[in-house]
């Protein structure tokens, strides 16, 4: 299944606020929740990266979405 712009411009935003919070979590005092959190980060970081590319691969000049670098720094 292939996403589209759309989807990715919409996606990749959610994914790295998420991972901000996911942050956070690793820091926590509880040993099994900044466990979980680094261990479910190293999937969300997985998962941005393949939006990265996905995005990257499909963006052109000219079209209606701003270009990655533009588009996560709107965050």
């Amino acid at each position: 299944m292939s996403l589209s712009l759309t989807d990715l411009s919409l996606l990749i935003p959610l994914v790295r606020q998420e991972l901000g919070v996911l942050q956070t979590l690793v820091n926590a005092d509880d040993p099994q929740m900044a466990q979980d959190a680094t261990d479910i980060s190293a999937l969300y970081r997985q998962t941005a990266m393949k939006l990265k590319e996905d995005y990257i691969s499909q963006w052109w000049e000219g079209s209606d979405f701003p270009a990655y670098e533009v588009l996560i720094r709107e965050l």
